[in-house]
């Protein structure tokens, strides 16, 4: 019920804002202006990968010589959201935007020999998750990149860890899989929280422009649940943007 709160709020925020960019609009036209005038508000879409990697993931103490994993391999997402520019003066503005977010993360394997026989074990696991984003970043013009920085709340849509085993003994090879839905078992927390801070030029060509971000996760995705967790995510991301 809170997150429909939270998107139903936060949707509404964006229609008012809309509606200020269609009367700026409208002003900028009486007024014989043209272009993207700095001091007109102005609405865009951006769309682009991510690079990211959790800063702990899911573990399995209980087996024998085996350790808790800490990191994880960079893997490839996306992003997409619209946005709005509203300009505080000439040189500062506040970047709004509402997207959806897709993360993956590959496990690092881990290996575990046992001695005095001839049996060894290896884990992989992918992670997967997904979440409606709310950003509020504030923008400094600088050439040739504005500079921004600030707070993202994510909603989690979804949660998923996916973990293969493969044990070698003296009589073949076995694999074991299992999979761990967070949102199916109630396990998976229902914002995160992350700070963003990047470069955007807005006037690559025409209303054509790009971006590159650094997203600091703050917020674990789950709780635990049976020895799995998916913890902060943090990583990089590439944004493609065009203005309406």
């Amino acid at each position: 019920m809170k997150k429909m709160k939270v998107f139903a709020r936060t949707v509404s925020l964006l229609g008012i804002i809309g509606c200020f960019h269609a009367v700026g609009q409208d002003t900028a036209r009486a007024e014989g202006g043209g272009g993207a005038a700095r001091g007109k508000v102005i609405a865009g879409i951006s769309l682009g990968p991510n690079f990211t990697r959790a800063s702990l993931a899911s573990y399995t103490p209980t087996e024998p010589g085996m350790g808790s994993y800490t990191r994880s391999s960079f893997a490839v997402g996306f992003d997409a959201s619209v946005f709005v520019i509203l300009p505080m003066s000439e040189t500062v503005y506040f970047r709004p935007a509402l997207g959806f977010s897709l993360l993956n993360q590959k496990q690092l394997y881990s290996d575990s020999k046992f001695l005095n026989s001839v049996l060894s074990t290896n884990n992989s696991d992918k992670l997967t998750e997904s979440q409606v984003s709310v950003d509020a970043l504030f923008g400094y013009r600088a050439k040739p990149f504005d500079i921004e920085l600030g707070p993202m709340l994510g909603i989690v849509t979804g949660a998923v860890t996916n973990s293969v085993s493969k044990t070698i003994a003296y009589n073949g090879t076995f694999y074991q899989s299992s999979r761990t839905d967070f949102k199916k078992v109630k396990a998976a927390n229902s914002v995160v929280f992350s700070m963003v801070a990047g470069l955007n030029r807005r006037d690559i060509y025409r209303k054509f422009g790009a971006g590159v971000y650094y997203t600091l996760g703050f917020s674990d995705y789950t709780q635990y649940y049976q020895l799995w967790q998916i913890g902060k995510v943090s990583g990089f991301l590439l944004k493609l943007t065009t203005e309406l």
